[in-house]
């Protein structure tokens, strides 16, 4: 077997994450096509709500269990520019540098929050006793 999903995750049998990548993106830029149509184009929400709700539907669509992969340089990139095309979106300002878009947005880029996603799961598992399976 080529490839598999287990627990919406997919594993591949040479340990890339390119399917999985290609899968996450799909399912965020689709919850990211629902959310402009309901929250994006509502003229009485403000961006800090908007942005808000951003990670919470979209950012945690993408990467629920992100916390055990291994990204390479162009991986990240990739992750990085779809997220940095939706907060454009978000703010309506299409042609922003990234620096401009990161501060407006107030929020921290992708490779900070995953960086803090890795370092939470590192405090848990650290945490947790001897004989217990992480």
């Amino acid at each position: 077997m080529e490839e598999f999903t287990y627990l919406g995750s997919t594993i591949s049998d040479n340990f890339t994450l390119g399917t999985e990548l290609n899968k996450r993106v799909g399912k965020a830029a689709s919850t990211m096509a629902r959310f402009a149509k309901r929250v994006c184009n509502n003229t009485m929400s403000t961006i800090n709500t908007k942005m808000k709700v951003y990670q919470v539907c979209v950012f945690s669509t993408q990467f629920n269990g992100s916390e055990s992969w291994t990204l390479c340089g162009h991986q990240g990139r990739r992750l990085d520019t779809f997220h940095l095309r939706c907060r454009r979106r978000i703010l309506g300002r299409i042609t922003s540098p990234n620096t401009t878009v990161l501060v407006e947005a107030n929020i921290p880029s992708m490779f900070v929050r995953l960086t803090q996603r890795y370092l939470h799961w590192v405090g848990h598992v650290s945490r947790m006793d001897d004989g217990r399976i992480p």
